[in-house]
């Protein structure tokens, strides 16, 4: 896995993570 990848997939996570708790609150 390149670098640019884990990159994309982290943003994503936290993208969604913070979606999560938007909706929570």
């Amino acid at each position: 896995i390149s670098s640019s990848s884990v990159a994309t997939i982290g943003v994503g996570a936290i993208q969604v993570k913070f979606s999560s708790i938007v909706e929570n609150l």
